[in-house]
């Protein structure tokens, strides 16, 4: 299905669909979802293994109200070296699309669809499109490997963080 923030990235190199069912509310899954980055709530992910990649990571254990607030334009870290990812799309309750273009072009979608009454469905997408071979090559084995690991431990954290509040 199409998501937001595909047309971004129409033709990817390397693209990923991850999805977990939660017990919440899509309004009670937001609230992680929107204040996700280095310098916010985090990945909730395996923080040691962020910080050894000098993400200088914490992951929020609770909901902080100031960093509920979210605009298309803002930006969202994900290292302190590494250039911020762009708010390129945002819907409360419905979905966050983070943008970069360096040496290639990527978007990192997270759309949330209501299932019944309380529960939810959070899908995450990433899209990457590079024109030199070789970065569509070196990126191939940390997208199948390492960034399905990461993100799947960042949906059970988003998932356990939502269903227990």
């Amino acid at each position: 299905m199409s998501l937001p923030g595909d047309t971004a990235v129409p033709s990817p190199s390397i693209a990923s669909t991850h999805a977990i069912t939660i017990d919440a509310t899509v309004d009670s899954v937001w609230p992680w979802i929107v204040q996700i980055g280095q310098n916010r709530g985090g990945f909730y992910s395996y923080t040691v293994l962020e910080n050894l990649l000098g993400c200088q990571m914490k992951n929020a254990e609770r909901i902080h109200p100031d960093w509920q607030n979210l605009d298309q334009g803002d930006i969202v870290q994900i290292h302190p070296k590494f250039p911020p990812l762009l708010v390129k799309e945002i819907e409360t309750n419905h979905c966050l699309v983070l943008w970069q273009q360096t040496s290639f072009n990527w978007t990192w979608t997270f759309a949330l669809k209501r299932c019944e009454s309380n529960q939810s469905r959070l899908l995450v997408r990433t899209r990457i499109f590079s024109d030199r071979w070789i970065v569509s090559l070196l990126l191939y084995p940390i997208m199948n490997v390492g960034h399905y690991v990461m993100e799947r431990k960042m949906l059970l954290g988003i998932k356990r963080r939502s269903e227990c509040n």
